[in-house]
């Protein structure tokens, strides 16, 4: 059973993170933003914990040592829904970004299955709903998100967390990557031919962005 554990809000920038606690410590967080006029933004979780062993990341800092479980798509749903219900402002459109913890490329499933339920997300009073995510890069999912979203036509916005154009320090900062720069700057560029004709993705994106510039 899925319990909410904490609710807590940044004085500065009035940022809520829900946090919810499903079975053994498994902790999803889901963070809700309130920086864009014309949208509401929720950072949202792959996995219930990370351990990827980045440099620059604090629970590597910590020497936590827990597994890296992918949060399943029903889990997912529910601490989505429940944070939108609370604290979702009368706009109409909504961005749901893959920034929380978590590389969204090791869990395409959870991802996919977000682009198939998006109806459930929309009945909450979101007319549009657009996408983003931060990857490391890990692998070459990425070839095989392109083809998820070229399938769906999503809007999805790909950010890339390079760190240093140097192979060998962004590998010393990025461990577990199993990909050159040149590689994943080689991905990134057949996601954008790949989407920039997909005439239902163009329109979807250009809902929400001026310029169409998926990375």
């Amino acid at each position: 059973m899925i319990k909410n554990i904490g609710n807590f809000k940044d004085k500065n920038d009035g940022t809520i993170k829900t946090v919810y606690d499903t079975e053994n410590n498994n902790i999803i967080e889901m963070s809700m933003l309130y920086n864009k006029e014309n949208k509401d933004v929720i950072c949202v979780p792959t996995h219930h914990f990370c351990n990827l062993g980045c440099k620059m990341c604090h629970l590597t800092n910590k020497n936590i040592n827990k597994p890296m479980i992918p949060i399943n798509i029903d889990n997912f749903l529910y601490c989505l829904t429940d944070t939108l219900k609370k604290y979702k402002t009368n706009k109409d459109k909504l961005l749901i970004s893959f920034m929380g913890v978590g590389e969204p490329l090791l869990n395409l499933t959870l991802i996919e299955n977000v682009f198939k339920n998006e109806n459930i997300i929309k009945e909450l009073g979101y007319n549009e709903i657009s996408y983003a995510i931060s990857t490391m890069m890990p692998n070459d999912n990425l070839n095989k998100l392109t083809k998820i979203v070229d399938k769906y036509n999503v809007p999805l916005k790909v950010h890339f967390s390079l760190h240093s154009p140097l192979d060998k320090v962004r590998k010393d900062l990025i461990p577990s990557s199993t990909i050159d720069i040149q590689t994943a700057m080689s991905m990134l560029i057949k996601y954008k031919e790949v989407v920039s004709k997909n005439e239902n993705f163009q329109h979807n994106y250009l809902k929400f962005h001026k310029e169409l510039d998926p990375i």
